[in-house]
């Protein structure tokens, strides 16, 4: 059981990032895996519900003898971005079967979109959001030293079936209309990027795996939304996990210390000698 609740109010969004997945709903890693933009001007989320099984037995003399309607089931939530400035770099993500145009410089100046659909990869989608908490648990009254400010913090982990909508040219200028579907059974896991803090204040991914039922993720957080940025972005890939000595000799001046190895990350510079204890 939590210790403390908030109540808080969204105003408006301040950023978005799309990261690519593969079919399984895991990031893919690369240099076009990422891009974060702001050229909306909405975005909207709509569940989709399955209605529940009723039950309903009467008994022989016409009264009620059991009566029961089964929860309802969350097929998906469908997404719709309006853009007034599009990105094709987030394009290309949003739906990966609608090729790049690249221009003589091979760099990405459109793209095309084809009747082809698939939907086994697909892309993580994040929002962040102006936030102002008006009772209960404030993150701001954190004594965290980077604590500058917090946001409502959405992430939909996997989403495909990227389409675009209707297009009207006039003199109001174009808007850009992209709709997408979540999926279930998710990979994401805490996520490649680090996006709230630990216990310690730190930067982290989620403290916690997301779920493979659980399509839609809502959090308000302390870490600021990335800087946006036109085009691709990379993501790199984690280094593997080596499994590392518990205790290091250190030699940074003339003076040998004993350290753990997640204390090294503060010492810039260092010769190690390992040895067995």
């Amino acid at each position: 059981m939590a210790e403390n609740a908030s109540c808080f109010s969204i105003t408006n969004l301040v950023a978005a990032r799309v990261t690519a997945v593969d079919g399984c709903g895991k990031p893919i890693y690369g240099d076009q895996s990422v891009c974060v933009f702001d050229g909306f001007s909405s975005a909207k989320f709509s569940p989709e519900y399955e209605d529940g099984n009723e039950v309903s037995k009467k008994k022989a003399n016409g009264k009620i003898c059991v009566q029961r309607k089964l929860p309802d089931l969350l097929k998906w939530v469908e997404n719709e971005f309006t853009f007034c400035e599009l990105d094709s770099g987030a394009v290309s993500i949003m739906n990966p079967t609608w090729p790049q145009v690249l221009d003589a410089a091979g760099n990405t100046s459109g793209f095309r979109v084809s009747s082809d659909q698939e939907d086994r990869r697909g892309f993580a989608l994040e929002l962040w959001a102006d936030v102002e908490v008006s009772g209960g648990f404030d993150p701001c009254d954190s004594d965290a030293p980077d604590v500058e400010g917090q946001w409502e913090y959405v992430l939909i982990p996997w989403m495909s079936s990227g389409r675009i909508g209707e297009l009207e040219f006039g003199d109001e200028g174009l808007d850009w209309v992209l709709t997408s579907r979540s999926r279930t059974n998710s990979r994401w896991g805490v996520g490649p990027h680090q996006v709230t803090r630990d216990a310690a204040g730190n930067l982290s991914p989620l403290l916690t795996p997301i779920g493979k039922n659980e399509p839609i993720h809502f959090d308000t957080v302390t870490v600021p939304p990335p800087e946006v940025q036109c085009g691709f972005q990379p993501l790199l890939k984690p280094s593997p996990n080596i499994p590392m000595p518990t205790g290091l000799t250190l030699a940074p001046t003339d003076t040998t210390v004993t350290a753990t190895w997640d204390e090294l990350s503060d010492v810039d510079s260092y010769d190690v000698q390992i040895r067995k204890s």
